[in-house]
């Protein structure tokens, strides 16, 4: 019963993650930083419960610390090159989980798996910093839109099919589905071109969809992680489409 509660708790949690970034764009860069922050805090918090690993305190320090830096170089970096200093953040989170493995007091058990939960999360957890990026870019707000509703949507698709006996195809078909479609809608609604809105709906959603994938097939699923890991994964991924196809 775990399984079906903890999908149908992502139906809802997604998309208004990705609608609460969206709306958190329009009112600007202090706001968004907000949204982007509770979308790595729900990445953070369902991380270490959902692999059930070892560390998790000491990991979810790293994660937080390497979190904020993101934060805070991308909103203070030069317009032009937004993520010129993520590279740095990312790997002192690598030299960092190392440490904290080293301060790990409890026989440091499972220690592989350990260290590598720690520095998944940190590069996971630093990666939503990207919607900031996007947002100084010249896409701006429609292509934020472009890049979290389409994760937000296919991860919810995903959990009802979850819930739901069906065709092999139903889980990746659905996602096909609710991305384009939320491209055209996009599209339509906002100043990108129909084609730039695709584009980057569909490489968000491809993601986002093997994010929730990856969530739900973890030892211990937990909806917190399945609802936030495909809006987090779906930022550096929009926003380096958006630049290709936006300018």
């Amino acid at each position: 019963m775990r399984r079906p509660v903890g999908s149908m708790v992502a139906v809802g949690v997604g998309p208004a993650l990705a609608l609460l970034v969206v709306l958190a764009a329009s009112a600007g860069e202090g706001v968004l930083i907000l949204a982007v922050a509770l979308v790595q805090g729900c990445v953070i918090a369902g991380w270490h419960r959902s692999l059930d690993v070892p560390g998790a305190i000491e990991g979810a320090v790293v994660a937080a610390s390497a979190a904020a830096a993101a934060d805070m170089l991308v909103l203070t970096a030069p317009t032009d090159r937004p993520l010129a200093r993520l590279p740095a953040v990312l790997a002192l989170a690598v030299v960092a989980s190392l440490l904290a493995q080293l301060a790990r007091r409890d026989g440091r058990e499972r220690l592989v798996a350990s260290l590598t939960a720690s520095v998944c999360l940190a590069t996971y957890a630093a990666l939503p910093a990207a919607q900031l990026a996007a947002l100084v870019s010249e896409g701006g707000v429609p292509l934020v839109t472009a890049t979290v509703l389409p994760a937000g949507l296919v991860a919810a698709a995903d959990a009802v099919t979850v819930t739901r006996s069906g065709p092999r195809w139903l889980r990746p078909g659905l996602a096909v589905v609710a991305a384009l479609a939320t491209g055209v809608v996009v599209g339509a609604v906002t100043g990108l071109t129909i084609s730039a809105a695709v584009a980057t709906a569909a490489a968000s959603g491809a993601v986002g969809w093997a994010g929730a994938v990856l969530a739900d097939r973890s030892p211990r699923p937990n909806p917190l992680l399945r609802a936030a890991l495909p809006v987090a994964l779906a930022a550096p991924v929009g926003y380096v489409l958006g630049r290709l196809v936006v300018g």
